[in-house]
């Protein structure tokens, strides 16, 4: 017999017997309860029947599409791809569409700067090579995910005058 979240067996019988009750796994956040009646002989017996609800828990996915970036001298801006979400787990198992989970960030290092997704290293001036990151948080669990920058170093110009004179003009060669 079924009923509710419950089935009983067996559903009939005769003399003495056990009568098995199963439960199908409760895939809600609300506890259940349902009642069995066994009668027989004159005598009529309730049993009530009670389950927990599911336990629900959250699954965070934080990740990035690029965990490093190169720029060249000039810098620029570049933009990476952050998937933030949660999914709710009743019993370990999905429980509807994952959901949106906001994030913040900090810039590391000289010349890093942007907002959002896009992140912008200015020009490099200096004959060093230099490096810096940006550090995605994500609010509600607290996970973190880096991007590593590295921006090639400008060359060094250098320049040699010779000065050269002949007849009375002067040639000057760089």
């Amino acid at each position: 017999m079924q009923k509710d979240f419950i089935v009983a067996t067996p559903d009939s019988g005769n003399g003495n017997a056990t009568i098995t009750v199963a439960a199908s796994e409760n895939q809600t956040e609300n506890s259940r309860t349902s009642k069995i009646t066994i009668a027989g002989d004159g005598i009529s017996r309730t049993v009530n029947v009670n389950q927990s609800k599911g336990v629900v828990t959250w699954e965070y996915t934080f990740t990035v599409s690029k965990s490093s970036l190169s720029y060249n001298v000039g810098g620029g801006t570049q933009s990476v791809t952050i998937t933030s979400t949660k999914q709710k787990k009743i019993n370990g198992k999905n429980s509807g569409s994952p959901i949106s989970v906001q994030y913040s960030r900090s810039n590391s290092g000289t010349g890093v700067s942007g907002s959002g997704t896009n992140i912008t290293m200015s020009r490099n001036s200096s004959t060093s090579s230099r490096s810096g990151s940006v550090k995605f948080t994500q609010n509600e669990s607290g996970k973190t995910i880096t991007v590593s920058l590295s921006q090639s170093a400008a060359t060094k110009m250098s320049s040699r005058v010779k000065l050269v004179s002949k007849r009375g003009s002067c040639i000057i060669l760089l």
